[in-house]
């Protein structure tokens, strides 16, 4: 990886792999007023009590805006986890790290086999409030070695 100034204009410009975080969320296309959020989470991610909203203002994680109204919520388990307890709580918080609904996307999600989990906490169907919302995610126990999950969103706003 290199970084080259351009000696007329001073523009920085990027060489070489870049490395793709992409727990701080992004949107992955939209129709119409439907928007769809992505975050991909893995083992020590869930195993630390995921929340966005800790990453800082710097990380620019994705934030479901006020008002919004989720339409649905899919855990896509890529890789399973292990541990004793392998269920999360899937929910949404502020950027000032209070809970708008701490199991209001998906409450005792099983992360213990590949597959998709349907989330049918009491915010699918309905709004997030008059605070944006970050992605938190917290496990029922920490003690995963391996295991990667994405969580997908629609919302309407």
């Amino acid at each position: 990886m290199a970084l080259e100034t351009a000696p007329k204009r001073g523009v920085v410009v990027h060489y070489g792999p870049r490395k793709n975080v992409q727990k701080f969320g992004g949107a992955h296309g939209s129709k119409g007023r439907t928007k769809t959020a992505v975050w991909t989470l893995d083992v020590a991610d869930v195993n630390a009590s995921f929340a966005s909203a800790d990453l800082g203002a710097d990380a620019l994680a994705l934030a479901i805006p006020a008002g919004a109204v989720i339409q649905s919520v899919i855990l896509d388990v890529k890789t399973a986890f292990d541990g004793t307890t392998v269920t999360a709580n899937v929910g949404l918080e502020t950027s000032a790290g209070a809970a708008i609904d701490a199991d209001g996307l998906a409450a005792t999600a099983s992360l213990a086999s590949v597959g998709t989990v349907v989330g049918a906490g009491a915010l699918v169907g309905a709004t997030i409030g008059e605070a944006a919302g970050y992605l938190a995610i917290a496990p029922s126990a920490t003690d995963s070695t391996v295991g990667e999950v994405d969580i997908i969103v629609e919302y309407t706003y």
